[in-house]
């Protein structure tokens, strides 16, 4: 890790990835808080660690801001009850594609592997 990367920690999530080229929808839910490396110039995540084991991100394949609710949430509706998550669709070296996200809700900057897709 440079001096120019950071290490966040970050469970489990609720997001899904719909239309993304070259991803197969469903996958295996994981749902996990990760320790992730982002780099200082653009907060993108390069590398996660889950389980003991790091994966080193070789392309964001898709990302996007999810500020949508939860199916859980009551007919009246708060921005406070949001979901307030950027999104990424990532592929490793091992060619491995995994959907993380950052939780910024109510303070939290926690990140989670939501799903290992096919």
């Amino acid at each position: 890790m440079s001096g120019k990367d950071r290490l966040s920690r970050g469970g489990t999530g609720d997001t899904g990835v719909t239309g993304v080229t070259g991803v197969t929808g469903g996958g295996r839910f994981i749902g996990e808080k990760i320790e992730v490396v982002t780099s200082e110039e653009e907060p993108t995540p390069l590398s996660f660690i889950w389980r003991g084991k790091e994966y080193k991100i070789e392309e964001i394949v898709r990302s996007w801001h999810d500020h949508g609710f939860s199916p859980a949430a009551p007919a009246k509706r708060s921005w406070l009850l949001r979901h307030h998550r950027n999104v990424y669709v990532v592929r490793t070296e091992g060619d491995e594609r995994f959907e993380i996200y950052l939780d910024r809700g109510s303070g939290r900057r926690d990140w989670y592997l939501y799903r290992e897709l096919k």
